[in-house]
C-alpha cells in the first residue's frame, strides 16, 4: 500500500502542474485502491502522454480500462492478464503487442500505423474497425464489428469466418472478395469501385444502397435495403428476391425492369426516364413521386400517401 501511495502522490504531482480538469483530478484525488486510480489513469492515457507524463507500467491487478482506451505514446506493454476494453481502442504510435489474452474492444478499434499482430484470441470489436494502412491480417478468430468496417486501403483478405458489420461497409478499392460467410452490413453498403461479386451468403444492407459503377450482379439472396437504392448507372438486373428499399427508390435512366417480388420503397420515388411499368405488386412509397417522363400508368393496387406530393403527370391505372 505504501508503494502505491507513494506512485500516485508523486504521479500527482506532475499531473497538477499542467491545470488538469476538475471533474478527472477530483476522481483521481478520491480514488482509493490501486485498481480505481488506474481506471482514471487508463482513460486519461492521451491527456497525460501529450505531456510528457509517464505513469509507469500497469500493474497486474489491472486487468480491463472500463472504457476508451488511446495507446499511442505509451512506453509500456500492457499487463499479460489485460483482457479488453471498455470503449474505443487506439493503437496508432503504440510500440508493443497486446497481451495474447486481449480478447475484444467495446468500441472502436484504430489499427491505422500500428506495426504488431492482433493476439489470436482477439474476436471482435463493438464499434467501427479502421484497416486503411494496417500492414497485418487480422487473427483467424475475428468475427465481426459492430459499427462501419472501411476497407479501402487495406491489403490482406478478412479472415474466413468473419460474418457482418453492425454499420456501414466501404469496400471501394479493396482488392479482395469477401469471406463466403459474409451476410449483412447493419448500415449502408458502398460498391462503387469494387471489383468482386458479393459473396452468395449476402443478404441485405440495412441503409442506403450504392450501385452506380458497381459491375456485378447482386448475389440472389439479396433482398432489401433500408434506406435509399441508389440504381442510376447501374448495368445489371436486381435479384428475383429483392423486396424492397426502406428510403427512397432512385430509378431516373435504370435500363432495367424491377424483379416482381419488389413491393414498395419508403421514401420518394424518381421515375423520371424510367422505360419499364413498376411490377405489379407495387403498392406506395414513403414520400413523394417524381413521375416527370414516365409514361406507363402506375399499378393498380398503388396507393398513395395523403401528406405526399406529385412532380409530373401520369395516367392512373383502369378501374
Amino acid at each position: 500500500m505504501s508503494d502505491y501511495k507513494e506512485w500516485k502522490a508523486a504521479l500527482w504531482e506532475q499531473i497538477k502542474e499542467h491545470k488538469p480538469c476538475q471533474s478527472e483530478s477530483s476522481a483521481f484525488r478520491r480514488a482509493r485502491s490501486e485498481k480505481t486510480t488506474w481506471q482514471v489513469v487508463l482513460r486519461n492515457l492521451e491527456w497525460l502522454t501529450e505531456r510528457n507524463i509517464d505513469p509507469g507500467p500497469i500493474p497486474p491487478s489491472v486487468t480491463h480500462c472500463g472504457g476508451y482506451l488511446v495507446l499511442g505514446g505509451y512506453d509500456h506493454p500492457l499487463p499479460k492478464g489485460f483482457t479488453h476494453c471498455g470503449g474505443y481502442l487506439v493503437l496508432e504510435g503504440y510500440n508493443h503487442p497486446l497481451p495474447e489474452g486481449f480478447t475484444h474492444c467495446d468500441g472502436s478499434l484504430y489499427l491505422e500505423g500500428y506495426n504488431h499482430p492482433l493476439p489470436e484470441g482477439f474476436t471482435h470489436c463493438d464499434g467501427s474497425l479502421y484497416l486503411e494502412g494496417y500492414k497485418h491480417p487480422l487473427p483467424k478468430g475475428f468475427t465481426h464489428c459492430g459499427g462501419s468496417l472501411l476497407l479501402e486501403g487495406y491489403k490482406h483478405p478478412l479472415p474466413k469466418g468473419f460474418t457482418h458489420c453492425g454499420e456501414s461497409l466501404f469496400l471501394r478499392g479493396y482488392k479482395h472478395p469477401l469471406p463466403k460467410g459474409f451476410t449483412h452490413c447493419g448500415e449502408s453498403l458502398f460498391l462503387r469501385g469494387y471489383d468482386h461479386p458479393l459473396p452468395e451468403t449476402f443478404t441485405h444492407c440495412g441503409g442506403r444502397l450504392y450501385l452506380r459503377g458497381y459491375d456485378h450482379l447482386l448475389p440472389e439472396s439479396f433482398t432489401h435495403c433500408g434506406g435509399w437504392l441508389y440504381l442510376f448507372g447501374y448495368k445489371h438486373p436486381l435479384p428475383k428476391s429483392f423486396t424492397h428499399c426502406g428510403g427512397s427508390l432512385e430509378l431516373r435512366y435504370y435500363k432495367h425492369p424491377l424483379p416482381e417480388s419488389f413491393t414498395h420503397c419508403g421514401g420518394w420515388l424518381y421515375l423520371g426516364g424510367y422505360n419499364h411499368p413498376l411490377p405489379k405488386g407495387f403498392t406506395h412509397c414513403g414520400g413523394s413521386l417524381d413521375l416527370i417522363g414516365y409514361n406507363h400508368p402506375l399499378p393498380k393496387g398503388f396507393k398513395e400517401k395523403e401528406s405526399s406530393s406529385r412532380s409530373g403527370m401520369s395516367d392512373e391505372s383502369p378501374e
